[in-house]
């Protein structure tokens, strides 16, 4: 009888554990639908930058456990009077998600600049002396802006959003953990 009742106790208990897992592309498509950045600083034809975040595509455990890589193409001008410049930046950062339970949403913290290109190619020497500055200003950004919010209107991710207390990261998806008891 103890061992009949010890296998139901395990079933239930295996049973009331739920995921929801988010891929890699719907966690690209909802940052580019609800993140967006843009960073401007100076003075308008004397000494002025203006950086604008543009697609995302992200990669979820793959180059490393429990990370996500965030690749951005970015458009870049700067004005000045000696050599004014304007192109195309795509960064690669990487980044560890984290799960705010209380509000449903997935951060992101320790983001790190890991790779820069540039078209054209020669904007990559003048970007370079702009980079440190936009980098740290996307790094903050990114560490407090939610990248994905659950949705309460969806009954899985309401119930997930209730009980939910942590994500799991798995090559090409971000799972999200409900303990039910």
């Amino acid at each position: 009888m103890k061992r009949c009742y010890a296998v139901l106790c395990c079933l239930l208990l295996s049973a009331c554990s739920h995921t929801l897992s988010v891929s890699e592309s719907e966690l690209s498509h909802y940052i580019n639908d609800h993140v967006s950045y843009q960073h401007e600083d100076g003075i308008p034809g004397l000494l002025y930058l203006k950086a604008e975040l543009g697609q995302v595509k992200v990669k979820l455990g793959r180059a490393q456990a429990d990370t996500m890589e965030v690749v951005a193409h970015s458009k870049i001008e700067l004005q000045n009077p000696i050599q004014p410049f304007s192109g195309e930046v795509t960064v690669y950062f990487s980044a560890v998600p984290w799960y705010h339970a209380a509000t449903g949403a997935l951060y992101l913290k320790q983001v790190q600049l890991t790779k820069i290109e540039s078209e054209p190619r020669e904007l990559a020497n003048d970007a370079n002396k702009v980079l440190p500055q936009i980098s740290q200003t996307v790094r903050a950004f990114l560490e407090t802006q939610p990248v994905y919010v659950l949705d309460e209107s969806k009954a899985k991710e309401a119930q997930i959003k209730a009980v939910g207390k942590e994500i799991v990261i798995k090559p090409g998806k971000i799972e999200f953990v409900a303990e039910l008891l």
